[in-house]
């Protein structure tokens, strides 16, 4: 039975993207390794192109993850390349999970070289796409977050800014930065997958998903920290001033920020009331729900993920904040 809700789960949150993507692939490790790309046509043989790195959940896929926040659509707005990189998968060749440290799955069980593997590919896109490699930024949701953290700790030298979405990081004692790396990070407080508050009931969205539709499905809960104690942990790390100033407000969105930090390297929380474990602005949905919307895997899906909120394009909202930094 886990066998098929694995299937399962691969059927229904994998759908086609709205705009083509361009597969490749490279060998590390001892594995192969996919992520998709687009290049809008305005940027196509420039020099120096702003890349922005979109990391998919734990459970998820690149395309799946391009369908649900069409980061395309705001790269052809602003003229910077989109990557959408695949995690490792399981057994199955689904499930695709990121080695974030504490999470998750077979990524983190095999130590799987997620950063040897990200490293490699920003030197391809690099010399093969211009990518401008004072400006590879990375974004992520849940698993896809917390690996942006990874990259900006191990990968400071390479990645100028981050924008985690509804995934925290881990507790350090330390973070070998070369340099401090800016920090976005935006977090939904009804979050029932990545609690706002952290404990040790973090994950099992897909178990609860599961159950929900009559399905038995057992997925190893793990603790997480509290969102505003990882950012303050950020925060220590760029040096920044002890206190916090309101930097954004709008409707359910109040972001504060550290400031007076070293080299510029802004950390900045945005936490969004009534929204779930959700993209803020989010376009895409899953397959069932372009076909029943009112159905019953729809509705459980909906339900698990909570609230979407629509009072910011976090597209848009990420890019805005990338614009700002760049490796100097």
């Amino acid at each position: 039975m886990r066998i098929f809700a694995i299937c399962f789960l691969f059927l229904i949150f994998t759908a086609p993207q709205a705009l083509a993507l361009e597969g490749r692939s490279l060998d590390h490790d001892g594995h192969k390794r996919l992520f998709y790309v687009y290049v809008p046509e305005q940027a196509k043989g420039q020099a120096d192109i702003p890349t922005v790195l979109v990391f998919h959940g734990g459970g998820g896929s690149a395309e799946g993850m391009a369908d649900m926040v069409r980061m395309e659509k705001t790269a052809d707005k602003y003229g910077f390349m989109v990557v959408y990189p695949e995690g490792i998968g399981s057994k199955l060749g689904k499930f695709h999970t990121w080695n974030a440290g504490k999470c998750c799955a077979k990524a983190t069980e095999e130590n799987i070289d997620d950063v040897g593997f990200v490293s490699k590919m920003i030197d391809q896109l690099v010399t093969n796409d211009n990518a401008d490699p004072k400006r590879v930024y990375a974004t992520g949701h849940s698993n896809g977050g917390m690996i942006s953290y990874r990259l900006a700790c191990e990968l400071s030298d390479k990645i100028a800014a981050i924008a985690p979405n509804g995934g925290q990081d881990q507790k350090r004692e330390t973070c070998p930065l070369t340099r401090p790396v800016p920090v976005l990070h935006i977090h939904g407080k009804a979050d029932n997958c990545a609690p706002y508050e952290g404990g040790d009931q973090c994950g099992g969205c897909f178990e609860s998903l599961f159950k929900s539709i009559g399905l038995p499905f057992k997925q190893e809960r793990r603790s997480c920290e509290p969102v505003e104690d990882m950012t303050a942990q950020w925060a220590g790390f760029n040096g920044c001033a002890a206190q916090t100033v309101q930097s954004f407000q709008k409707g359910d969105v109040a972001c504060n920020s550290y400031t007076e930090c070293d080299g510029n390297a802004e950390v900045t929380l945005c936490a969004v009331e009534n929204a779930g474990h959700s993209w803020p602005g989010q376009e895409g949905v899953i397959k069932p729900c372009e076909r029943r919307p009112n159905g019953r895997i729809c509705s459980a899906w909906q339900e698990n993920r909570g609230p979407v909120n629509t009072d910011i394009s976090a597209n848009e909202f990420i890019w805005q904040f990338f614009a700002k930094h760049k490796i100097r």
